[in-house]
């Protein structure tokens, strides 16, 4: 088992005092049979407490409401997480083998597929969907936002990685091979950052299109769904004239000491929490 740090911090200021702000997150790092979480902080600007739930698919969410003025808008999620190799092993929900709003498959999307290399596992076909994307698609930062379909971002040719995962997702299922969405943090990354999970075997494995690896350890995974609508990391309304006018989001993720210890049944002893 290898031991991580992890640090989220997002800042969202208002150009004018807005109220009766309801938000809803998704910045807590689940706790998956491959991921234990301890030391976790979660600490938000003008002393609020948010009520900890969970949405439809296990994700984590955090919710709450300022009621008074305010221009700024803050919360900060650190710990750490000792993690075995990625692998979840639950029964499929058929929900993954089908198209959701934003991973609508074009006809230029189904004629590209059909160049990818077919045959072989699943494991296999989801590093030649990864191969294949990383020579069609151009990596550029904002060059899409939060709602562009894949569709959309396969046709323009270029994208950030929530492009990348929701084509694959798309391809993937396209071939009958369950997929979905995920979104977290990984190490050297200046955002959060979204890769794929497939199911193969009775269990999910992870993938990561943009950077055309499998996934392994290191990896800090925040959420899942059918595509980057299910894994928002913040939703919100307000009540006043004020626009976004300033955002800035800061994630730190750095590779700790591995841990080896092992108790007398030969499992990782876990930290208290």
């Amino acid at each position: 088992m290898k031991r991580f740090s992890f640090e989220y911090r997002s800042s969202i200021r208002f150009s004018q005092p807005v109220k009766a702000h309801h938000f809803r997150l998704k910045c807590l790092p689940g706790r998956f049979a491959f991921q234990h979480i301890y030391h976790e902080c979660c600490a938000f600007a003008g002393g609020i407490t948010p009520l900890e739930g969970a949405d439809a698919f296990g994700n984590r969410t955090l919710a709450g409401t300022i009621a008074e003025p305010h221009d700024l808008f803050a919360f900060t999620v650190s710990g750490e997480a000792l993690q075995s190799f990625y692998l979840l092993r639950e029964p499929l929900d058929d929900l993954f083998l089908y198209e959701s709003p934003l991973t609508h498959m074009s006809g230029a999307m189904e004629a590209f597929a059909q160049t990818i290399p077919g045959g072989g596992t699943a494991a296999k076909q989801a590093s030649a969907v990864c191969k294949a994307l990383q020579a069609r698609l151009t990596y550029l930062p904002a060059s899409t936002d939060v709602d562009m379909p894949a569709a959309d971002a396969f046709a323009q040719g270029k994208g950030v990685c929530q492009d990348y995962a929701q084509i694959a997702v798309a391809l993937l299922r396209g071939r009958g091979i369950p997929a979905r969405y995920c979104a977290g943090l990984m190490p050297g990354e200046g955002e959060t950052h979204a890769w794929v999970e497939y199911y193969d075997g009775g269990a999910w494995h992870g993938i990561d299109p943009t950077n055309d690896r499998a996934i392994d350890y290191g990896y800090i995974k925040l959420s899942h769904g059918r595509d980057s609508a299910d894994c928002r990391v913040d939703r919100g309304c307000f009540v006043g004239p004020a626009e976004q006018v300033e955002q800035t989001l800061e994630i730190h993720v750095k590779v700790g000491e591995q841990c080896d210890q092992e108790s007398g049944n030969g499992q990782p002893d876990l930290p208290a929490r």
